[in-house]
């Protein structure tokens, strides 16, 4: 599966910045920047959004589990773990309007 078109949001607002800004020229950029670069510039269209930190609590969620737990590839190929399928389905359950 290749994807050629990724809107990405973050809660850090300087990353839209810093890729926008990436000169290869400079030596004191990291080696992962470039990478990064060079990923994005392969696909037609993306965009990195800034998103408010209290918006993205789910997703800072799953990043600390993949970081903390080394999970890098088992939520693509096994699924979401329990814990995160039950604090989906509490927080979709809160947005519900109240039964008559």
């Amino acid at each position: 599966m290749r994807f050629t078109k990724i809107i990405f949001q973050s809660s850090f607002k300087k990353a839209h910045e810093r890729l926008q800004s990436y000169n290869p020229a400079l030596r004191s950029t990291p080696h992962i920047a470039q990478d990064i670069t060079t990923k994005l510039q392969q696909m037609q269209a993306w965009s990195l959004d800034y998103v408010v930190p209290l918006r993205n609590v789910s997703a800072m969620k799953i990043s600390e589990s993949v970081t903390s737990d080394h999970r890098y590839q088992s939520y693509i190929s096994k699924g979401s773990p329990s814990w995160l399928r039950h604090y989906l389905a509490t927080k979709a359950q809160a947005l519900l309007p109240p039964s008559s």
